[in-house]
């Protein structure tokens, strides 16, 4: 099977959470996000500049800290706020 099943319209790919955060990140972060790839990207290339602007969306409740991101290189180790 190569064809999806279903495809969601414009509109509807348009109203996302996932949409509107990719378009909240351009806007405050300056970096362009036209795809799911290059957002993929971004939170690759820039862990602590993505996963600030994830704290800053989903209006988490407590103290951020200093550093964002600490051990980024081991995933057993790494530790986020």
């Amino acid at each position: 099977m190569s064809q999806p099943m279903w495809t969601p319209s414009e509109d509807r790919v348009a109203s996302t959470l996932l949409k509107t955060f990719m378009a909240k990140a351009e806007a405050e972060k300056s970096v362009a996000l036209p795809d799911y790839d290059t957002l993929w990207q971004w939170s690759v290339d820039d862990k602590p500049g993505f996963w600030t602007e994830v704290w800053d969306f989903c209006e988490v409740i407590g103290t951020r800290g200093s550093e964002v991101l600490v051990h980024e290189d081991d995933l057993i180790k790494a530790r986020f706020f």
